[in-house]
């Protein structure tokens, strides 16, 4: 449960700010929180006075205190509205990271929608397969998830994707990408939300299907592959202008 929670307050997850292990281990071990759904009925009151592992000079126990208390619990209430993808990863079903995340809320739209589906359906997702679509129905075959799913809903817990209208052209659509070493501009996330508003997909591995491999300083295996499978690789000045003009470059990339 400790790691569960954990994983689900993370930055990449709901991204609840100051949920950290030692307040994990008391929320724990208090009976305050038994699943995630207890984290939204949690009040400052009840985190305030909480141990958080370090004792003063007089061998007193150091608590959350009341003002990081009200800061915890406003960033337990800001989660509620996170995207589905970070609930989806957050949830921790077996092999769903967070681009297989992006992936199912972009082809189901709705916690619902993704549970009623078939395994058959959701292993038809490109960058998903059998392994993973087994594990993601069996999650949501366990009574026990859905559950806590409806505790979530009830808590105000958004279980659907807010469609938006693109704000640029979608110049890039049919183009997957793949990001590898470090970026100087942008980290990773922020290169990648860039080229998806565009309209651009972005894979965490490189295929034949890939269009673009972005390497950044020590890139690593993914750059030996795009060279083996002769994917066309550009470097982080060729994304800036990608980006700056909405277009791809003029060769290759027509996978």
């Amino acid at each position: 449960l400790k790691r569960t929670l954990q994983h689900f307050a993370m930055r990449h997850a709901m991204d609840i700010e100051g949920l950290g292990e030692a307040l994990v281990n008391q929320l724990v071990d208090t009976g305050l929180v038994k699943d995630v759904a207890d984290l939204y009925s949690l009040t400052a009151e009840q985190l305030a006075v909480l141990d958080v592992g370090r004792t003063k000079l007089d061998g007193s126990a150091v608590v959350l205190g009341e003002t990081v208390a009200r800061k915890l619990v406003a960033s337990i209430n800001e989660s509620r509205h996170r995207p589905l993808a970070r609930l989806l990863f957050g949830l921790g079903i077996r092999h769903v990271g967070g681009t297989v995340a992006e992936l199912l809320a972009e082809a189901f739209g709705s916690v619902d929608a993704l549970a009623a589906a078939s395994e058959a359906d959701i292993a038809a997702v490109s960058g998903v397969g059998p392994k993973i679509a087994e594990s993601v129905r069996a999650f949501f075959s366990n009574p026990d998830n859905l559950e806590v799913i409806e505790r979530l809903r009830a808590a105000g817990v958004e279980m659907a994707e807010r469609r938006t209208e693109p704000t640029r052209p979608q110049t890039l659509a049919g183009l997957t990408f793949v990001l590898t070493g470090a970026l100087e501009r942008f980290t990773r996330d922020e290169a990648g939300a860039a080229l998806k508003a565009l309209g651009a997909k972005v894979s965490s591995s490189v295929s034949s299907k890939t269009s673009y491999v972005v390497a950044g300083s020590d890139a690593g295996s993914k750059l030996d592959k795009a060279i083996a499978l002769g994917v066309p690789v550009i470097g982080e000045q060729e994304l800036v202008e990608i980006l700056q003009t909405g277009q791809p470059p003029a060769t290759g990339g027509d996978r």
